[in-house]
Formats: C-alpha cells, structure tokens, sequence
C-alpha cells in the first residue's frame, strides 16, 4: 500500500508532503527505485532530501557526491556543481551522523568542487569564444566531470585558455616558473589584443584591471604569480602604449606588493640594460624610479616604522645615485638631474632623522 501512495506522490511531485509523512519504508522504497533505474536523478535527489530531512548527511551526502560524478545521465555542469555544493553543506552540519566506512569525505568532496569549478571556468570562457566545434566541446564539459590533467590537456591548453591554465596550475600545485611567465604574457597580450582600436592610454588601465582581477586568485610570489616578471612586463607595456609613470607601480602596491620589493625590481630592470628599453623609450625607468621615490615621499607616513621608513629611503637613494651617475655620464645636460638631486635630498633628510 505504502508503494502505490509513494509513487502516486513522487509522480504529482508532493515532495515536501511525502518527505515529512514518511518513515522508514519511504528510504526502503526511495532506495529500491534507485537501484532499478540508475538513470532516475529525480528519484536519487529525493531521498538526498529525505536524507536531509532526517539528520542523515553522512548518508545524503554520498548520494550528491555519486549523482554530481556519474557521466552521461543528462546532468550539466551546474548541476554537478550544485549537488557537490549541497553534499559540503551535509559533510559539514553539526549534526552529522556516525559515519560509515565508505562514506565521501568531506576533503573528497571539497577537491572535486575546485577541480569543477574550473571546469566551470573552461565552459564559460569556451562560451564566450568563437572556436570551431564549440557546441560538441560543451556538450563534453557537461557530460561529466574531468580531472584537472584532462582539463588542461584537453581543453585549457589546445584553445589557448590562458585563465584557465593559470587556475589549474595553481590547483596543481605545478611549480613551472618559465611556464607560468608565458602564460602572464599571453593573458595580457589577448588583452591588449581584444581592445581593438580603443586609445592606447586605455589599453594600458585595462590590462592593469585584469592584473588587479586575477591577483585575487594568485597572490604575489605565490607559484603562479612572480612580481618581478609581472611588473617588468607590465612596465614595457606601460612604456609602449605611453601610460603614466605611476600606473604599473601603484597597482602593485594596490595588490599588496612591498614597496621594499618593487624598489629592488625596478634597480634590476634599470641595471639590466635591456635592449627593448632602447627600442622604446630610454629614460622611461628612470622616470618611472624618479616618481616612485615622489610617490615614497608624498606617502611617507603609509610606513610608520621608523626602521622600515629609514630603509626604504635607502635603497631609493642608492638607486637614484645610480640614475645620476648614469645621467651625467650619457645626458649630462638632462633637466632630469636637477629633480633627481631634489628627491635625493629630500630622502636624505628622512635618513638622518
């Protein structure tokens, strides 16, 4: 009897109804029609519920998990997302029930979560782009879940998903310096290259945004964000597309860069003598080195250690004698030394006090 009352309900979708009537027979009866038809989500997120209802997450939660990781059983990736989303929320109630032997853990859960949020991340940036075969590649996003090897082999790397590669880099843990530095240079090169033929000076804010967007999923110095490289290339696009002097150093600081590091940077980029500089604009470093230590002086009380401030005023000192001597030696009559000998004195002044 409890049978025919349980299907004619499941079939007018009195969930909530047949949830709070029922008893033990409804699991028995719920579990009976998921193992006769392992196709049936519906019937399979019902006893979630009823699970659910019942304090049995532990129980819930393994169903979610199986649901979001069976292939080809009509499910998108948005669902897949949501059942993992609901199997976290029942691993992590206080009310969880003895565990079983076999149940998903939550550690289980929270790694395929990650690894399927950048599946999601994929399918949307593939959404968006205009590559061939798009609808079969999304059709096999939402098929079923993938590993992040497959993600980056299959589909990350062969359509030029630059985002995408970085995540799961990151999720990885893969320690790749010279990859992840191609990777920063072809993410801002696309966008420089989808701006089309907007003005220069907004290229340049544009490409800083995207900076500033992705530094809050990879910190600085972290395995997929190396400040030194980032900046010295942000800082030749800035001289290439006539940006202001202070745009690449002031986002850095905006992400959280140390000024003791982006000082130490800028001494590399400026002793490197690096052709492109020649090719560009020969004094664009040491005019950006030169508003730097404006930037320090103006902003000085942002360091209120006294130790920190003295050291910072150091190393732009020293850095800046190097500038004069490089001025006098090849612009000997640069209106530049006069404002370098100013800033100069001005941090002098912070040093011996």
């Amino acid at each position: 009897m409890h049978t025919v009352v349980y299907r004619w309900m499941i079939d007018k979708k009195l969930i909530k109804e047949i949830i709070e009537m029922g008893n033990h027979s409804l699991e028995k009866f719920l579990l009976t029609q998921s193992r006769s038809d392992e196709n049936n989500n519906y019937i399979k997120d019902v006893l979630c519920r009823y699970y659910e209802y019942n304090g049995n997450y532990n129980e819930a939660a393994e169903v979610l998990a199986s649901l979001a990781k069976r292939p080809e059983s009509g499910l998108t990736l948005s669902d897949r997302l949501m059942y993992l989303g609901r199997a976290m929320a029942c691993l992590r109630s206080k009310k969880l029930s003895t565990p079983a032997l076999n149940v998903t853990s939550l550690r289980d859960v929270e790694d395929l979560l990650q690894v399927a949020e950048i599946q999601k991340m994929v399918l949307d940036l593939l959404l968006s782009s205009q590559i061939d075969g798009r609808t079969d590649i999304i059709d096999k996003l939402n098929s079923c879940l993938f590993t992040l090897g497959e993600l980056y082999s299959n589909f990350a790397e062969p359509h030029s998903l630059w985002e995408a590669q970085l995540a799961i880099l990151q999720l990885s843990n893969h320690d790749d310096r010279e990859l992840v530095n191609q990777i920063w240079e072809n993410i801002l090169l696309k966008v420089v290259e989808d701006c089309g033929d907007i003005g220069e000076h907004n290229k340049m804010t544009i490409a800083l945004e995207k900076i500033k967007s992705l530094a809050s999923s990879h910190p600085i110095n972290s395995s997929t964000f190396d400040l030194e490289y980032v900046t010295t290339m942000l800082e030749y696009l800035n001289c290439n597309l006539g940006g202001d002097l202070e745009s690449v150093y002031t986002t850095m600081l905006t992400i959280g860069a140390p000024m003791e590091s982006l000082v130490a940077i800028y001494k590399k980029i400026y002793s490197t003598n690096d052709p492109r500089w020649q090719k560009t604009s020969e004094l664009h470093v040491l005019e950006v080195i030169m508003s730097l230590a404006r930037y320090y002086l103006q902003n000085v009380d942002l360091w209120p250690s006294g130790m920190q401030r003295r050291s910072i005023a150091v190393n732009l000192f020293d850095l800046l004698v190097i500038c004069q001597n490089m001025l006098y030696s090849r612009f000997a009559h640069s209106p530049l030394i006069e404002g370098v000998i100013a800033i100069k004195n001005e941090l002098d002044n912070i040093i011996k006090n």
